[in-house]
């Protein structure tokens, strides 16, 4: 699951033959032996390359013992690369400037090759390139310490940071350890050893967890079975405490932390219904039905009770009984509008029953009976048959009357009765009267009259308007 990750450092073990030789015929060179390893073993068939002046000028291979050998000639500044498949390739400098001629200059070191990864790999090309020169004080080879000092100083770093991240990490893993979150608690354990695979408490407490989380599946199942039984059985509490219990076994447990709050819903809705149900009935009692409605409706919609269904629908018969009662009162005061309104409220609570539909087409005749005694009554005006006021006297008598007797200028008055409401206005100017009529009737007919003829509402308003101005 997780990718190794290999802690990287480059060791080069230099040993300085203070012997030289002082033969003078000899030639002067420099005598490089060494031996290459990986993990403290020999490495074999390791490329050794080697350059001068950006240019490859041999290339051989060490020993199956690890060892190479070869020469190199004074005054000359080298490069060799050393190389190997699935290996990081490592680069020295080397300086074969010396200040004796005529001695062979020995110099033995070692050489450890570490395994590529995406991680070490640029790092190594990067950063690994060691410079080989003679030492102060001219006596053997030695390491460029002050060019080294820079890769030291990288390691170092990249040491400390390593330190405070697996610190972190431990740190994570051991709070969510405490808390019994034992998954995050092994993830960020395998991530701690990621970083210093050699330290053994990140290893023994995933090990540890491991057991843990084993025995804890079989304790979860048995807990949360037992809830379950209680759930299906209604038995709340008992469900929640071992809903809960099964997360002391598997914290991070959807399943029982999904059927808690499903409980703790379902006990709510149980105490909101019951309230909605008690002050549905207490308005029922009060005869304030409407109200019982709406509470009924209401606790309804939280949960589907039958005997709930039975108390509402003793509430609609009462309002259905209303509704007809109002509807018939209405029509005897021939408020048809009024009537029809509360005929179809009733038909809506019982669609099955038929007065609703029967008064509703009854209301309809009444109001065609209405619009025909009207017309008749036009059309008997159409004819010129005498037009006669309310106390049966021929509006031209009643007019000329009318124009010595009311007031001069305008004058209104409003009468009531059953049926109808109507306003009179009286207009008088220069012995000449005229009698204004609004009819307002209570089933919603508005009509209106001059001098007891049918006139429409515009020239009514208009007229009336005029006269009042004058």
């Amino acid at each position: 699951m997780f990718k190794k990750t290999l802690f990287i450092i480059l060791v080069l073990n230099f040993f300085p033959n203070l012997n030289f030789s002082q033969n003078k015929d000899l030639k002067t060179f420099i005598e490089l032996k060494g031996k290459i390893f990986f993990n403290k073993k020999p490495l074999k068939f390791v490329e050794i390359s080697i350059y001068q002046k950006n240019k490859k000028i041999k290339i051989f291979q060490n020993q199956e013992d690890g060892s190479f050998y070869f020469d190199l000639k004074i005054d000359k500044i080298y490069i060799l690369e050393f190389s190997k498949k699935k290996f990081c390739t490592i680069k020295l400098e080397f300086n074969t400037k010396v200040p004796r001629k005529n001695e062979i200059w020995p110099f033995y070191f070692e050489l450890d090759l570490f395994e590529k990864d995406k991680k070490n790999s640029a790092f190594f090309e990067k950063n690994f390139f060691k410079k080989i020169k003679i030492d102060d004080n001219e006596r053997y080879f030695e390491e460029d310490l002050k060019y080294s000092k820079k890769i030291k100083l990288r390691k170092f770093i990249e040491n400390e940071n390593n330190k405070k991240n697996y610190k972190k990490k431990l740190q994570k893993a051991n709070n969510f350890f405490e808390k019994k979150l034992y998954k995050k608690a092994k993830i960020k354990f395998q991530e701690a050893n990621i970083i210093f695979n050699n330290e053994k408490y990140p290893l023994e407490m995933i090990e540890k967890i491991d057991k843990i989380l084993k025995k804890n599946i079989k304790k979860y199942k048995k807990n949360f079975l037992k809830a379950e039984y209680f759930f299906e059985n209604k038995e709340y509490n008992s469900a929640i405490k071992f809903y809960e219990k099964s997360l002391e076994f598997k914290a991070d447990a959807d399943s029982s932390k999904n059927r808690i709050l499903e409980i703790k819903k379902i006990i709510i809705d149980e105490k909101n219904f019951k309230k909605f149900a008690e002050i549905g009935k207490k308005f029922f009692s009060e005869r304030k039905y409407e109200k019982a409605k709406i509470n009924f409706l209401i606790a309804l919609e939280i949960k589907n009770d039958i005997d709930l269904k039975i108390e509402l629908d003793k509430v609609n018969e009462k309002i259905y009984k209303k509704n007809v009662k109002k509807g018939n009162n209405y029509i005897k005061k021939e408020n048809f509008d009024k009537a029809i309104l509360e005929f179809e409220n009733a038909q809506n609570l019982f669609p099955e029953e038929n007065l609703p539909k029967e008064k509703l087409l009854e209301i309809k005749n009444l109001n065609k009976k209405k619009h025909l005694e009207f017309l008749e009554i036009q059309k008997r005006k159409e004819k010129g048959k005498k037009i006669l006021n309310n106390d049966g006297i021929d509006y031209e008598i009643y007019l000329k009357e009318l124009a010595k007797t009311a007031p001069k200028g305008v004058s209104e008055k409003i009468i009531t009765d059953e049926k109808k409401t109507v306003k009179i206005i009286i207009v008088n100017f220069d012995g000449i009267a005229n009698e204004y009529k609004e009819v307002k009737h209570n089933w919603g007919g508005l009509y209106y009259f001059k001098n007891g003829q049918n006139i429409s509402k515009t020239y009514f308003e208009t007229e009336v308007k005029i006269k009042k101005n004058d």
